[in-house]
């Protein structure tokens, strides 16, 4: 919760960027809950899903900007904070009480202000597999980001929703699953010149954000984000998956912080 009402804050103090084509408003808002998920580390992205999982998803849906949602068991153990019921198991932060527990911090740093050199190249050193070659390089340059860095630009992106894995019944195979789903879909993103932005959860099921047109553009990125999705829903790999797909081709506002945003 004070991790929340931070970020929350610290949004509300910066609710503006600006590009090169204009100013932009940033809103935020957050859902909190509690339990056992199922998480895997693919080894280049870290992967959670299940219950519950899809029901912070479900919860953070509820929310309006600026506004902190949480379960009953979140809401339960916060103690010192207010809440109202918005429903049956969901409330809405609303302040703290007199009773607010202080928790202790470890110190903190901010992003590409007074980190020691040999910190930041042994963090990076943690972080390579995680992190694209291009991006890996743009960081070791320069370990600050600005919006500034970004550009607008013509991107073609596939919005791919996964569902029919047994997280809760069955981890193991659920496990066997995910990997060969994602050695296939890191494969066919490779083969047609794609970026794998991310790769999370929703409501009903995880999914994933790739993007053609952006680090590197081959002129015919929208032929290749409909070849790579063809490639997918044939093979064999992911039969046993549910499958369904979206692609959005657009001026997108991307830049070398992960994210592909679209303007």
């Amino acid at each position: 919760m004070s991790a929340a009402r931070e970020a929350i804050a610290f949004v509300k103090e910066h609710k503006t960027t600006k590009t090169q084509v204009g100013v932009f408003k940033i809103n935020m808002h957050i859902g909190i809950t509690e339990g056992t998920v199922f998480f895997k580390d693919l080894k280049s992205d870290f992967f959670l899903a299940g219950r519950v999982a899809n029901t912070l998803m479900e919860i953070a849906d509820k929310a309006s900007a600026g506004e902190i949602i949480v379960d009953a068991a979140t809401r339960k153990d916060a103690e010192g904070f207010r809440f109202r019921s918005l429903k049956k198991g969901i409330w809405r932060y609303q302040g703290l009480t007199k009773r607010v527990r202080g928790i202790s911090l470890p110190g903190k740093t901010v992003v590409g202000g007074g980190m020691p050199a040999q910190i930041i190249s042994q963090k990076l050193d943690q972080l390579r597999a995680y992190v694209p070659d291009w991006l890996y390089k743009r960081i070791e340059m320069k370990p600050s980001f600005d919006q500034r860095d970004g550009e607008h630009r013509r991107a073609t992106v596939i919005f791919l929703h996964f569902s029919g894995i047994p997280y809760e019944r069955d981890p193991r195979r659920a496990a066997i699953m995910l990997r060969d789903f994602y050695s296939i879909l890191k494969h066919e993103i490779e083969n047609y010149g794609g970026w794998l932005n991310k790769i999370d959860v929703y409501t009903d099921s995880a999914r994933v954000l790739v993007v053609f047109g952006f680090p590197r553009t081959f002129g015919d990125d929208e032929m290749r984000a409909v070849l790579f999705a063809r490639e997918i829903l044939n093979s064999t790999a992911c039969e046993a998956i549910n499958l369904r797909m979206g692609n959005s081709c657009w001026s997108h506002f991307c830049s070398a912080s992960r994210h592909c945003i679209e303007a």
